[in-house]
């Protein structure tokens, strides 16, 4: 259970991280890209995946998390149950009528403590490091138990030939607290087993006195069970970009919404057409093969010290492509603002051309220019009816 807990967790932070790589690499296309449709499909997708790395951070730290937790301390608490008692029980071990024994023979040897292990089981109050691999439970169900852990059936089979001491009906509800009384049925063993008060074969303790029902509160190996069973089930797959998507996806409308639309959200009739113009049918495979295209673009020599072009989905890492996105789009700004003064230069020498010009047609031309020299009064220039040299 703890080793499936840690894998399950692990997970959405894989998830995470491949679909935030995705979306850098995206954002990175999207300043580069020389077509504007090119930018407008890895902006929305870049958004897109923004939100299902944001969605799978979320259901990692709480919806899961707590799961996971839940799961394995309640796993972690029955197995301490469950082996305080067989600690307990294990005294039995030295008698000849014991109660534990090994082998499915009426004159199976009584059980021997080696350790941590009662027999053939591994039993102890201290936390073991992981499993590697994850196995189904098969023994603990939501129900309680799946199968009886330890013999139940009174008589001589695996139990000593000198007396019949088996162990009886497990309880499934758990152990809890109980309260002394006379009944027909009578539990012990912490309250997870019973049997009838008129059996001869059972030992050790006055039976009037045995408890009967446990306290129903306390269900602890159901709840071991449950949370088993919600940790297997912990599903990361629905955040995958691998697994995804269908015209319904409601982060995808919200994308092509803010991207192609300039909009903060939009009904289905305005994003669908946007999403149909973007991107063919079937729409996870053109997606798919749009960020194909996206990671065959290669970033030049040089860029973040790389030795030779490099395509944009062999560079990995989180930070690595934040910093190389970071430098792309101060580059693009630079250019940018290169341009965007050089055009004003051009514009300004242009507009000096064109009014010197037209004061010289004034000044040399005669009556015929005076609507001319009128339109260019913002530069002082008046209509120059002797010609003086003084005059514009």
């Amino acid at each position: 259970v703890q080793g499936n807990a840690a894998e399950h967790l692990q997970a959405f932070n894989t998830i995470r991280v491949k679909n935030k790589q995705t979306q850098l690499r995206l954002q990175i296309y999207a300043t580069e890209a020389q077509d504007d449709t090119a930018r407008i499909k890895a902006a929305t997708l870049a958004l897109w995946l923004s939100r299902k790395a944001d969605a799978a951070t979320t259901a990692g730290l709480r919806t899961a998390s707590k799961k996971a937790i839940n799961g394995v301390a309640t796993a972690l608490y029955a197995k301490g149950r469950v082996d305080e008692l067989l600690e307990l029980m294990a005294q039995t071990k030295s008698g000849s009528h014991g109660c534990l024994v090994n082998g499915n023979s009426g004159r199976g040897s009584p059980v021997s403590k080696t350790g941590s292990t009662i027999g053939d089981a591994e039993c102890s109050l201290t936390r073991k490091a992981p499993a590697t691999s994850y196995s189904d439970l098969n023994i603990l169900a939501p129900q309680g138990f799946a199968e009886e852990p330890l013999p139940t059936t009174a008589g001589n089979d695996k139990q000593s030939s000198t007396k019949g001491c088996n162990l009886f009906t497990l309880n499934a509800v758990g152990f809890g607290k109980i309260d002394q009384q006379d009944a027909a049925t009578v539990y012990y063993g912490g309250g997870i087993f019973s049997g009838a008060k008129s059996d001869s074969q059972l030992t050790g303790a006055t039976l009037t006195t045995l408890t009967t029902e446990d306290d129903g509160n306390t269900q602890t190996c159901k709840d071991a069970a449950t949370g088993a069973n919600e940790i297997k089930n912990l599903n990361s797959a629905a955040y995958d970009n691998a697994t995804l998507t269908t015209d319904g996806d409601s982060d995808l409308k919200t994308a092509v919404a803010y991207i192609a639309l300039n909009q903060e959200t939009a009904a289905d009739s305005e994003t669908k057409p946007q999403l149909d113009q973007l991107f063919s049918k079937p729409l996870n495979t053109a997606i798919f093969m749009f960020i194909e295209e996206v990671e065959a673009h290669e970033i030049p020599t040089g860029a973040l010290e790389m030795k030779a072009a490099t395509p944009l989905g062999k560079i990995n890492g989180v930070q690595k492509l934040t910093a190389l996105l970071l430098r792309v789009t101060i580059a693009s700004t630079k250019e940018k603002i290169d341009l965007a003064t050089e055009l004003k230069s051009r514009a300004t020498s242009q507009q000096k051309k064109s009014t010197e010009e037209k004061e010289k047609e004034c000044n040399t031309k005669g009556k015929d220019k005076r609507n001319e020299c009128e339109k260019l009064a913002n530069v002082e220039c008046v209509f120059n009816y002797e010609g003086e040299k003084s005059k514009k």
